[in-house]
């Protein structure tokens, strides 16, 4: 008999069986984890219910034969890949008072970014958002350091912070524009 199950790493997303599994830098070792049987043999020779993987690299194979109560068992393997995010973003500037577009265009070597989180430089509120394009209205002249900040499917984040020149608006007048000679105005 063979056990079809799914292995677990936390505090990541759940993925079915024999698939990558994926982490990101930063965030807390993976645990694999299969509960339910009756023993269990990790290829680090443990036989708890779960381990935590230390100092994961990408590429790392773990494999864990299982036991059920009826004594049928199965090995399971897993594979270690790390979410690599790099933030990036364009921006269309405009003067004051008009919407400034921004444009993500960050990279992820697996799964997608599903949110973002924009600090404008100005003063205004932060803005956390599910869309990739946002717009912002500054209200005064001046160069802005606007920092996008973009989340993976599995946490894993990058940030990049860029410098945003927004111009006033043109003064328009309907004076008749003066002539400068060399003998003075006319």
């Amino acid at each position: 008999m063979t056990l079809i199950s799914a292995m677990h790493i936390f505090p990541l997303i759940a993925a079915p069986f024999r698939y990558r599994r994926r982490f990101a830098r930063g965030i807390p070792a993976p645990r694999l984890l299969r509960p339910g049987f009756q023993h269990y043999l990790w290829n680090n020779a443990d036989t708890t219910e779960s381990i935590t993987v230390p100092h994961p690299l990408t590429g790392d194979t773990y494999w864990c034969k299982l036991t059920a109560y009826n004594g049928c068992s199965d090995t399971i393997f897993n594979s270690l890949t790390y979410t690599e995010v790099y933030a990036n973003f364009n921006f269309t500037p405009a003067c004051t008072r008009y919407p400034t577009q921004f444009r993500d265009s960050t990279r992820v070597n697996q799964n997608q970014i599903v949110s973002w989180d924009w600090d404008w430089g100005d003063g205004s509120p932060h803005t956390n958002t599910t869309n990739p394009d946002p717009t912002h209205v500054f209200l005064n002249p001046g160069t802005f350091a606007v920092k996008m900040v973009a989340h993976s499917t599995e946490g894993c984040k990058d940030s990049i912070t860029k410098n945003v020149t927004i111009d006033t608006l043109a003064q328009l007048t309907n004076n008749p524009l003066l002539k400068t000679s060399a003998a003075g105005t006319t």
